[in-house]
């Protein structure tokens, strides 16, 4: 029962972080590519914007929290925190020294740094989101 109950969960999890990655990467590579935005700024923005969406959804849909919404909303704000923190200050070194191996074009490690820091933000994300910010 436990397992079925997580592997359903993990599927509404991937449902959700298609659709907040989708609005997180057009968001992120259109102000990164198309208005010159650093990458610091835009993964930032992009990642609010996706974050607000993903609160949302697996609030209700994903995890079917009953939490109130101060509490969960307060700890939801500090796992993306963390989660950013993560993926773009921690990993994010060590991302573009590996993607620079592949490339010579800065706009292009800085484009595939983003894309793969995404990749970590998620997986620290769902267990953040799972073991503490939904937690019943």
């Amino acid at each position: 029962m436990i397992k079925r109950l997580l592997d359903l969960q993990i599927v509404k999890f991937g449902i959700v972080g298609v659709m907040n990655t989708a609005l997180s990467w057009v968001v992120m590579f259109f102000l990164y590519n198309i208005m010159h935005v650093s990458d610091t700024i835009s993964t930032l923005v992009a990642y609010i914007l996706g974050s607000i969406l993903s609160f949302i959804l697996n609030r209700t849909y994903t995890f079917q929290s009953e939490a109130s919404i101060g509490a969960s909303a307060f700890k939801f704000t500090l796992n993306v925190a963390i989660c950013y923190v993560g993926a773009y200050v921690i990993f994010k070194p060590f991302i573009k020294s590996m993607v620079a191996l592949v490339s010579q074009s800065q706009h292009v490690i800085d484009n595939i740094t983003m894309m793969l820091g995404s990749v970590v933000f998620t997986a620290i994300n769902f267990i953040g989101q799972k073991y503490f910010t939904f937690k019943n």
